[in-house]
This record gives C-alpha cells, sequence and structure tokens, in this order.
C-alpha cells in the first residue's frame, strides 16, 4: 500500500515529482506531445512535397498576372463597345441627314424643272422680241436726229448750255472733260448740239467770277454800312487769305488768294486789290466812272473785323491811310485765350516729372487728362455708351463735355471748368467701371 497523501502543508515539490500519478500524467502528455509533432511534421512534408511537386507560388503570380491582363481587356472591351455604341449613334444621325439631303434633292429637282421651263419660256419670248426689233430697224434708221440750239444769233451760247456747264463745274467735273460728257448724254439721246471748246467753257468759269464780284458790288452800294473782314490761313505751305464783305443783312465772300507773306502790306494791298477789281467789275457792267464807285465803295466801309494780331492791327493803319477815312477797328477775343491756354501749358509741363500719372500724351498731365476724359466720352476705344448712360443716371446733358482740340476756342479751358465741378462723380464712374 503507498503511503497516504500527506496533507498540502507537509508536500514538496521534490515529493510531488517523485509521485506515481504526476509522472504517469507527464508521460501521457509527453506522448500526446510527441502525437502532434509526428502529425504536423508530417503535413509541413506533405505541404513542401506538393509545393515542390506542383510550383504553388509559380501558379499564384501567372493566376495574378492572367487577372491583371485580363481586367485590362476588359476595360478595352468597355471603351470599345462605347465607341460602337458613339458610330451606331453617329451612323443613325447620318441616315437622318442623306433622307433629309434626298428630299431636298427631290425638290431641288422639281425647281430646276421648273426654271427650265421658265427658260424656254423666256428664249422664246427673246426670240420673238428679235424678231419685232429686226422689223423696226429700218423705221429707226429712218428717224433723224434732233439738234439743239445752243446758241443766240449763231455766236453766243445760251443760258441753258451755260448752266449745263455751271452744273458739271460745280459736281467738279475739269474744264477739259465737259464737252465730253455732255456730248456722250446727247448721243444717248440720239441729238446734235454744239458745243463749246476748252477755251470758251474756262471763259465761263470766269464768267462765274465775274458775277460774283457784280454781287458783291451790287451790294456794297446798295448797302448804307459796310465791315470788310479779313483772315489768313496756312495750308500745305501757302498762305491764303479771305476777303469778305458784311452789310446788315449778308456776308459776302469777295476774294480768295494766294499771298507772297503775312506782313501787313500784304494784307492791305490784298483787300484794295480787292476793292479795285469790285469797281472795276461794276463800272464795266453799269456804265459808270469807275473813280467815282470805288470811291462810294470807300465811303461805305465804316469798320475793320480781323484777328487780335499786330500785323493784322498795322494793316488796318495802312487802309486807313489809303482810304483817307478812319475805320473802326473790331477784333476777335478767342486769340487772347488761345495765347493764355499756350502758356498755361507750357508752365504745366514743367511739373510733369512731379505729378505722377498714368495718362497717355506729350502735353502736359492736364491736358492729357482732358484728353483723356474726352476719348472716354467720344472715342471708339473709350466706352462712349457707358459714358452717356452714366451722365443720363445724374441727370446730366450728354453734350456737357465738348471734344477736346487742344485750347482752340478756349475748349481745354471749359472742359477742365466742367470736369473739376463733376469730380466726385467722375471718381464714382472710374470706381466703378
Amino acid at each position: 500500500m503507498p503511503p497516504p497523501i500527506s496533507p498540502l502543508k507537509t508536500r514538496t515539490s521534490k515529493e510531488c515529482f517523485s509521485c506515481d500519478q504526476k509522472q504517469q500524467c507527464n508521460r501521457e502528455l509527453f506522448k500526446e506531445n510527441l502525437k502532434l509533432r509526428l502529425s504536423y511534421s508530417a503535413e509541413k512534408k506533405e505541404k513542401f512535397q506538393i509545393k515542390k511537386t506542383y510550383q504553388v507560388n509559380r501558379v499564384k503570380q501567372q493566376l495574378e498576372r492572367k487577372g491583371l491582363r485580363i481586367g485590362k481587356f476588359q476595360s478595352k472591351v468597355k471603351t470599345l463597345q462605347d465607341k460602337i455604341a458613339s458610330l451606331s449613334n453617329s451612323l443613325k444621325r447620318a441616315h437622318l441627314k442623306c433622307s433629309i439631303l434626298s428630299k431636298q434633292k427631290k425638290k431641288c429637282h422639281s425647281q430646276l424643272n421648273a426654271l427650265q421651263l421658265k427658260v424656254t419660256e423666256l428664249e422664246k419670248k427673246l426670240i420673238s422680241n428679235d424678231a419685232a426689233l429686226l422689223h423696226d430697224i429700218p423705221h429707226v434708221e429712218n428717224y433723224d436726229a434732233q439738234t439743239i440750239v445752243t446758241k443766240v444769233n449763231k455766236k453766243q451760247f445760251n443760258s441753258s448750255i451755260r448752266m449745263v456747264i455751271y452744273r458739271c463745274l460745280e459736281l467738279n467735273v475739269p474744264v477739259e472733260a465737259i464737252s465730253k460728257v455732255i456730248a456722250f448724254c446727247t448721243d444717248l439721246c440720239n441729238a446734235q448740239v454744239d458745243l463749246p471748246s476748252v477755251s470758251t467753257i474756262a471763259q465761263m468759269c470766269r464768267e462765274m467770277a465775274v458775277l460774283a464780284e457784280l454781287q458783291v458790288s451790287e451790294a456794297i452800294v446798295d448797302s448804307d454800312v459796310v465791315t470788310i473782314a479779313f483772315d489768313a490761313t496756312t495750308i500745305s505751305g501757302k498762305h491764303i487769305n479771305e476777303v469778305h464783305f458784311g452789310t446788315p443783312e449778308n456776308v459776302f465772300t469777295a476774294n480768295i488768294t494766294e499771298l507772297a507773306g503775312g506782313r501787313a502790306e500784304d494784307y492791305a494791298g490784298h483787300v484794295l486789290n480787292t476793292i479795285e477789281d469790285l469797281a472795276t467789275t461794276y463800272s464795266s457792267f453799269c456804265e459808270v466812272d469807275k473813280e467815282e464807285t470805288k470811291l462810294q465803295m470807300c465811303g461805305k466801309v465804316s469798320s475793320t473785323l480781323t484777328d487780335r494780331a499786330s500785323a493784322n492791327h498795322a494793316a488796318v493803319l495802312l487802309l486807313n491811310e489809303k482810304l483817307q477815312t478812319n475805320l473802326l477797328e473790331l477784333n476777335c477775343h478767342l486769340h487772347p485765350l488761345d495765347g493764355i491756354a499756350n502758356e498755361v501749358r507750357k508752365t504745366f509741363q514743367k511739373f510733369n516729372s512731379l505729378i505722377p500719372s498714368d495718362t497717355f500724351g506729350s502735353d502736359c498731365r492736364a491736358a492729357n487728362l482732358l484728353y483723356g476724359i474726352s476719348k472716354l466720352r467720344y472715342k471708339a476705344k473709350g466706352d462712349p455708351t457707358g459714358f452717356k448712360a452714366f451722365l443720363r443716371q445724374h441727370s446730366l446733358a450728354c453734350g456737357i463735355f465738348p471734344r477736346y482740340v487742344g485750347n482752340r476756342l478756349h475748349v481745354m479751358f471749359c472742359l477742365a471748368g466742367i470736369v473739376y465741378r463733376h469730380s466726385c462723380r467722375h471718381l464714382d464712374f472710374g470706381g466703378n467701371t
């Protein structure tokens, strides 16, 4: 009999391992562990053998690669299907267009047939008209050309042909081409006209100037008070002066001539020569004495109107001396403003380096700003539509800003005053745009 198991307090680890039950349990556990190890090693050997025989990793890689290829092919198939669908839709549209074009073709064929019928009818009419014309040609050939009388007593050209020539001159027809133009027009009307030569037409041109001088001289003689006005300008390097005679009723242009220079003697000589020509024309036409007519015209002149310039003042003094009278000298007051504007712009240009500005132009900053505002209102590069809407919004007239023309007619001063008065509104418009 084995000894009884001692209580827990009396047991030790040595005695526990020497116990038969414990040893028996250990043996059984060892056997079970051995069986498990042997079975695991056998399974491992079998798996290794399977991997070795069948090459599983390589098969997996091949399967993955095939899966990737299949995915790519599927994406290509989808794109091809989409293309096929779009092509099928475009094909349907093309079929619809073909059907529409075929219908239009049928309509065009029907219209073409109708037009061909009309053409055949018109050809028949043309043939009949040609036959009628051939029948009427002998009657036309026997018709005598009409002759238009253009002379009085077979010497002097009448007023009708003169009016035609004056009209051609008014329309800027050259003198040497007037006879050809009139002849061409009369040939179309199957008429014969005795036309003047080029020299005669040139004399008729001079006749118009004589009639104008006669009109001015009659106005001077019939008036009680006459004012002489003259003004000169330079065009293409030529100094041209105009002489005008003003009456209480009308103003007449007496002469426009190119002068040798802009001296007082040139202006006074031009005015005196004009009075001489007017007196000659009036005395020849009315058969009166030339000197008496000249004295009468000079007695009617009471004042002069010129620009405020030293040369013009000297010319008026020469006229007072030649005419032996004391003329009232009247001047235009715009030229002093022009001079003031020029000096103001020159002074402002000295401060261009001190005043930053983004405006364009080579003038002073103020003039460049005014020109920019004028372009904004009137030029296509600006905003004329928006600017006019802005003016209407603020109850301002669309023409409140005049066009910028430099210092001419004091426009610069006027425009500067308007801009300064409405500067706050301009700033609002600039901020909104």
